[in-house]
């Protein structure tokens, strides 16, 4: 990377830390003594940042296991929303800091890193798409603000959901995995960006699920969707199949790197197998409601009663709106712009 590019994204990090300071405002002046949350979820996610480091370095343990909880039996960890990856990050931060300044710092960081992804995500794809440069980085500016910053992500930030809030990852793998997509025509061809691209696909893929387990189903769902719409719409031009090279060192690596989690969701599914819910087991309860979509959160600073009083109905907290500006700018290009858009606009609809 070429150090005026480098400068360039160092400057929009920058800009989507300051914007984490000010949208999470006034954390940054309690930062040693506040954690967000709403008295509920945001010990249980300290809780785990403190543990990784505890089990680690003070027991030797395992961190996926602990009996410092339902003492004397303990408690398997591999399928609690533990966010393992952002526990072992913020070691070298606990040691210095303590795990309440390491949350905060975390927390900042998370959402800066969830502008900076999405923007250079946005950017990639504007830029392919034949758009000028100026225009691109305006686009995918806006794109990363409302990435990291929506409504329904600040909302699980102010309930100190923090696994929610780390979804950095999602928008890195997609922009290694689109880079991967590129290899039409072929059959094994491999060089060294396919090496690269491969790698740093499964490595981002790698820390989303070591977060979130969840995040991982977004992200095979997105992965299935885009390939049939390219593989139908390769098909119908009477092109070749992919490549398949960087998409093996893809699976290989992200394979080899989520064995140690697997084998633990596994064990612990069958040791609690019994114990296992029945039916939707409250998705059906936490699922986005549609109306979401065009109901602001109650936290909005104008329309937050009214929003209140809409919701009322909901089954949970709505995390769903975007914002009207970014509905009417997204539906507007969509129908401006289908033929160009299609594969993106299908994927959104679904």
């Amino acid at each position: 990377m070429c150090a005026k590019r480098l400068k360039s994204h160092l400057l929009v990090f920058a800009f989507y830390a300051l914007t984490a300071v000010t949208m999470t405002w006034p954390l940054a002046v309690n930062i040693s003594s506040h954690i967000p949350g709403g008295g509920v979820d945001e010990a249980a996610f300290l809780w785990n940042l403190w543990w990784a480091r505890h089990s680690l370095l003070e027991l030797g343990t395992n961190p996926l296991y602990s009996d410092y909880i339902f003492f004397p039996l303990g408690a398997d960890l591999a399928l609690y929303t533990f966010t393992l990856f952002n526990g072992l990050v913020s070691i070298p931060l606990q040691l210095v800091l303590g795990p309440v300044v390491a949350n905060n710092i975390l927390l900042f960081l998370l959402l800066a890193l969830s502008g900076l992804g999405m923007y250079l995500l946005a950017l990639g794809v504007l830029l392919e798409k034949g758009l000028p440069s100026g225009v691109s980085r305006g686009g995918s500016l806006l794109a990363g603000l409302v990435y990291a910053y929506a409504g329904g992500k600040l909302a699980y930030t102010a309930l100190g959901q923090f696994n929610f809030t780390s979804l950095c990852w999602l928008p890195l793998f997609v922009l290694f995995f689109l880079k991967l997509s590129r290899w039409w025509p072929g059959v094994f061809s491999l060089g060294p960006d396919g090496w690269r691209h491969g790698i740093l696909a499964a490595l981002f893929a790698l820390f989303a699920a070591y977060t979130e387990l969840t995040f991982l189903l977004f992200l095979v769902l997105f992965v299935a969707l885009y390939l049939l719409f390219e593989l139908w719409t390769h098909r119908r031009r009477g092109l070749t199949w992919p490549s398949w090279g960087p998409f093996l060192v893809l699976v290989v690596a992200f394979g080899l790197g989520f064995a140690p989690l697997l084998f633990a969701v596994v064990g612990a599914t069958r040791a609690q197998e019994g114990l296992l819910l029945k039916g939707w087991g409250g998705a059906d309860r936490y699922s986005a409601d549609l109306l979401g979509l065009f109901i602001p959160n109650s936290l909005h600073p104008f329309l937050g009663k009214w929003a209140q009083g809409a919701m009322s109905r909901f089954t949970d907290i709505n995390f769903a709106f975007m914002g009207y500006t970014v509905l009417i700018l997204g539906l507007a290009t969509m129908l401006k712009c289908w033929p160009r858009l299609r594969t993106w606009g299908l994927l959104a609809i679904s």
